[in-house]
């Protein structure tokens, strides 16, 4: 996802909503801290930033210390992400 971001033009009217659970993996490639999954996510938000691919606040990351890669997790998140994306 990486690499499709970074080689991408703009295109008008892109919203990004990105979650993600501190406890959905223990790997950490670079040795951080930090999970890989949360770490990814991040620096794909920055890249897009950079990128100006759109309004900052156009882009959505929804950080879980205690989330899990589970239906449980997922379904906390979905209310907030159909109201983000949809309205009320």
């Amino acid at each position: 996802m990486l690499n499709k971001i970074r080689s991408s033009k703009k295109k008008a009217a892109l919203k990004y909503w990105f979650y993600a659970g501190n406890k959905e993996e223990t790997g950490d490639r670079d040795k951080d801290g930090i999970i890989d999954v949360v770490d990814d996510t991040k620096d794909l938000v920055e890249m897009i930033k950079s990128k100006n691919i759109c309004l900052p606040e156009d882009i959505s990351f929804n950080e879980n210390e205690n989330g899990r890669h589970d239906y449980t997790n997922w379904s906390k998140q979905l209310p907030a992400f159909l109201i983000w994306a949809f309205g009320r």
